[in-house]
């Protein structure tokens, strides 16, 4: 099936340079001598990444709600800060929440429909059939064969697995360009290599399902500068620069945009998503 391509932005082209994305240029990931531990780093930021990630539009859930075969159970595998999993409780009779992190999930609401479990995406299960499993934001780290196959064991017949992600956000020419030549620039060397496959819209993985059309969604949101930098201070490049010392890239981007864009001005910021569907 042909996959529409998402056209990106300078920021999204100068992003996608800075981890060698296929087909988008060559530039220095992160070495493979470098380990970087995901889960970990995500769960020592649990609470930023909970509320400093952005949220899914509605109509996102509402179509994966539409194509689910029932709307008894849903599994969100990765969770992270839940935001998945959130959209799809009021969708769906139960949702599972997965993370490898037990920080991340001590951040999820209390709601007597939600389980959470704590379990690496690629030891994936639940004891049970789901309608639905989704991944949001999240399967450049497990995009391997044995996920999928956990996945098409867990999936009732006609289940629906759904992956979501998004690789850079617009706001206008100018704070682009300086986001691009500070943040990125610091952080070009620090993207683990497998962030490529997020910042090409997962078309390279290839998944053993039946894959399906799907229609075109987009993050919007109104935000501040400290709440674009707040978010930005959760990238997996930005632990890891973190980890290693040196210059904080959040605070050189801040003093950089400040004259641009001023404290407490709100600016609409979008996230085109990359969404593919497949079916069991």
């Amino acid at each position: 099936m042909r996959r529409d391509r998402l056209r990106p932005s300078c920021l999204a082209a100068r992003i996608a340079l800075s981890v060698g994305a296929p087909a988008m240029g060559y530039a220095r990931p992160m070495s493979p001598t470098l380990p970087f531990d995901h889960a970990r780093a995500f769960g020592l930021v649990a609470n930023e990444y909970a509320v400093r990630r952005p949220t899914y539009p509605e109509a996102l859930f509402d179509w994966i709600a539409a194509e689910a075969p029932a709307r008894t159970l849903a599994i969100d595998v990765a969770t992270g800060g839940g935001q998945g999993a959130r959209g799809l409780l009021s969708r769906f009779d139960r949702v599972i929440a997965t993370d490898h992190s037990a920080e991340l999930l001590a951040t999820l609401p209390a709601d007597p429909r939600l389980r959470t479990l704590a379990q690496p995406a690629e030891d994936l299960d639940v004891g049970e059939p789901a309608d639905v499993v989704t991944v949001f934001q999240a399967l450049h780290w497990f995009a391997e064969p044995g996920f999928f196959e956990r996945v098409r064991r867990t999936l009732r017949p006609g289940g629906r697995l759904f992956v979501v992600g998004y690789a850079w956000f617009n706001v206008d020419a100018a704070v682009d360009k300086v986001v691009a030549d500070t943040l990125l620039a610091a952080l070009a060397p620090l993207w683990s290599p497998k962030n490529a496959l997020l910042l090409n819209g997962y078309r390279d993985v290839s998944v053993p399902l039946a894959e399906q059309a799907t229609p075109r969604f987009t993050i919007e949101l109104d935000w501040t500068r400290e709440a674009l930098l707040a978010y930005a201070s959760t990238w997996s490049a930005v632990s890891r620069s973190r980890e290693l010392g040196g210059i904080d890239p959040i605070a050189a981007t801040d003093a950089a945009l400040a004259p641009r864009w001023p404290t407490g001005d709100r600016r609409r910021v979008t996230m085109p998503l990359a969404v593919r569907a497949f079916r069991a």
